[in-house]
């Protein structure tokens, strides 16, 4: 990324061109995931600043990209407002962004294979991380750092191998699902939905207390994914829908509970 003002920018987008065209001819991506382009102005390693990316550049070579493939999903890292999605990275917006968008996130605290960096998410964080990105309406992209001999350290094996876990009987309520039908946040956790079914993933278990569910819909039945034996009790009230449930929670990091409903969700205000 070194080009100075004086004509090195178009020779450096020349270069991205002729790569990317490599890439999208040979390999058809389906997604073309670009980086550091948005970080302005660059600096060199020897702190001296050189030409900004700027819109002409990102435009040449979304343009080019758009030529070469129209299919490929490109993210919104070219800047300028370019892009099929968005990327936050780090952090999981409240509630989701409009439009596609998926969160990028470390597993520990770095990008790729830091030897002395023990600093690991814990199964239930990265989680509940999937299922709010899930209940935003987003993606979860998890970083995974492969040592110099490509081999994935056991702690990330563990981490993958908990979510796959919890997947493996939650998935229903992740693959194919749409965003929370609810503008607040749930004082039980997070929601998702799909055609006739409403998902609840209760982090926050009531404990003796019933569950309320802000919506207007009649619910026609009411399940514990994994859980078959786990009975949940449905009470229809003018303030929404309580669920009856047992006292202990039966996952202890994300239990869903799925309904059976008519209609589309009709949330209460």
């Amino acid at each position: 990324m070194r080009f100075t003002a004086n004509g090195g920018g178009e020779k450096y987008v020349h270069y991205v061109q002729r790569q990317v065209g490599e890439l999208i001819r040979q390999y058809h991506p389906g997604i073309i995931w670009f980086d550091n382009f948005y970080v302005k102005p660059w600096v060199t390693r020897h702190g001296r600043h050189i030409a900004g990316w700027t819109y002409s550049y990102a435009k040449q070579v979304f343009d080019d990209v758009r030529k070469l493939d129209p299919t490929v999903i490109v993210n919104n890292r070219l800047d300028y407002g370019l892009g099929d999605y968005k990327t936050p990275e780090q952090h999981i917006p409240p509630q989701g962004l409009p439009g596609a968008w998926e969160t990028c996130m470390t597993i520990n605290g770095t990008w790729g294979y830091k030897r002395d960096d023990h600093h690991w998410k814990t199964p239930a964080i990265l989680i509940t991380n999937l299922i709010k990105c899930a209940s935003g309406g987003g993606n979860f992209l998890l970083n995974v750092g492969p040592t110099g001999k490509g081999l994935i350290p056991q702690p990330e094996v563990q981490r993958m191998r908990a979510i796959g876990k919890w997947l493996k009987v939650n998935g229903q309520a992740i693959y194919g699902s749409h965003r929370t039908p609810f503008a607040k946040a749930l004082p039980f956790g997070y929601a998702t939905q799909k055609p006739g079914m409403l998902f609840l993933e209760v982090t926050r278990w009531p404990h003796h207390q019933p569950l309320l569910v802000p919506i207007r819909n009649k619910i026609q039945r009411a399940y514990v994914l994994g859980f078959p034996q786990v009975k949940v009790k449905v009470k229809n009230e003018p303030r929404g829908c309580l669920l009856y449930l047992p006292g202990k929670m039966p996952d202890p990091v994300a239990t869903v509970i799925a309904l059976k409903i008519s209609g589309a969700p009709h949330p209460l205000p």
